[in-house]
């Protein structure tokens, strides 16, 4: 692809439920066709939008809803953001988890957020946000940072780059994309869809000038 063709690519955003699906590349990507243009749709932004859009929606309204484990999980932190943890364990219990303090630097979790096919890694997650709070302030209520959070659990909990999607999850993925309003970005800011149109590919070839 020439830097001219590169520059040509624009952000869209188009009834995706209708787009005729070409495939996944590279594990990562999705490709769909519509109104003579190519769509590449990046999975894990799309996922982590749409997990964001749900959080968001619940948060703001009856709260999040939580999935209990069928199995808790126990696991460790350092001593510093253990004792740093322990201070914002009930506000993080309001974000749909349920995070106990079980002695020393050990914690269990028995809930997650209520998100489809969502596996949090909680060691990852739990790390990223005191690295978070470190960041802004250990003073800062989650609540008042509550976008900053979602935004963390929605990356967490959603479909990984790499991983393979079936037919069906990815029609379910178009359809969830077009439930949502902001679905341009993800909500750390990177595109969740980009365009190339039948023009910009023929020039490629130098079919057109």
């Amino acid at each position: 692809m020439s830097s001219d063709a590169g520059k040509q690519i624009r952000f869209s955003r188009m009834p995706y439920a209708q787009m005729r699906v070409v495939g996944q590349i590279l594990g990562s990507y999705l490709v769909c066709e519509a109104y003579d243009a190519l769509f590449i749709i990046d999975q894990h932004a799309a996922h982590e939008r749409i997990g964001f859009e749900k959080l968001l929606k619940e948060y703001e309204h009856k709260g999040i809803q939580k999935k209990p484990l069928l199995i808790s999980e126990t696991f460790d932190l350092k001593p510093s953001d253990a004792a740093l943890l322990k201070e914002y364990t009930d506000e993080l219990n309001a974000f749909g988890f349920e995070i106990d303090f079980f002695g020393g630097n050990t914690f269990v979790l028995k809930a997650v957020p209520q998100l489809p096919g969502s596996q949090i890694d909680i060691a990852m997650f739990v790390g990223d946000l005191v690295e978070d709070i470190k960041e802004t302030g250990e003073m800062v209520s989650l609540k008042t940072r509550f976008h900053a959070v979602l935004a963390r659990i929605a990356c967490h909990a959603q479909i990984r780059a790499g991983h393979h999607l079936e037919p069906q999850e990815i029609q379910q993925l178009l359809s969830d994309l077009d439930q949502h309003q902001f679905t341009d970005f993800c909500p750390h800011g990177r595109p969740v869809c980009v365009t190339v149109t039948k023009d910009e590919i023929e020039k490629w070839f130098k079919r057109v000038v």
